[in-house]
C-alpha cells in the first residue's frame, strides 16, 4: 500500500489554530509587556512559514500488515506497529476540523497513543485497511 502524507487541507488548520494562539498572546502582551510581542511574533513567523509546513511534507502513514508512522521535522521519528498491537482507533471531528474537511484519527497500541490528522478520505482509507486486516 502507497503512504499517505497530510494533506493541504491539515496545514491550513494547523495555521489557522497556531494564529489564533498568537493572536490572543498578542493581545495579552499589549496589555502586560512591549517586549513579549516581539517575542511571539519571531515565534509565530518561524513556525508558520518553516515549521508547520515541514512538519506536513514530513509526516507519513502507511498500513500493510504493521501500521508504520513516520514524523519529524529537525529528528525523525518512526514508529511500527504489528497488527496485533493494535488495541483501539476512533476518529473525532471537531467544528474545525469538519470545516476544514479533516478528522483526527487516534490510534492506542502498547505504551503509546498516536493522534493524527487526516483529510476526511485519508482517514477513512485507513481505518478501512486496518479494520480489512484484523
Amino acid at each position: 500500500m502507497e503512504s499517505i502524507t497530510l494533506s493541504c487541507r491539515v496545514l491550513y488548520l494547523f495555521r489557522f489554530i497556531l494564529a489564533a494562539v498568537t493572536t490572543l498572546l498578542v493581545v495579552m502582551a499589549v496589555l502586560f509587556c512591549k517586549i513579549f510581542i516581539i517575542i511571539v511574533l519571531l515565534v509565530f513567523i518561524f513556525v508558520y512559514f518553516f515549521y508547520l509546513p515541514r512538519f506536513v511534507k514530513g509526516y507519513k502513514l502507511c498500513f500493510n500488515a504493521r501500521l508504520y508512522i513516520s514524523r519529524g521535522v529537525f529528528i525523525k521519528k518512526e514508529s511500527i506497529f504489528e497488527n496485533g498491537q493494535l488495541l483501539h482507533f476512533r476518529t473525532i471531528q471537531t467544528p474545525i476540523c469538519r470545516l476544514f474537511g479533516c478528522k483526527y484519527v487516534l490510534i492506542f497500541a502498547p505504551r503509546m497513543r498516536c493522534l493524527i490528522v487526516l483529510d476526511n478520505a485519508s482517514a477513512e482509507k485507513i481505518l478501512g485497511d486496518i479494520y480489512e486486516k484484523t
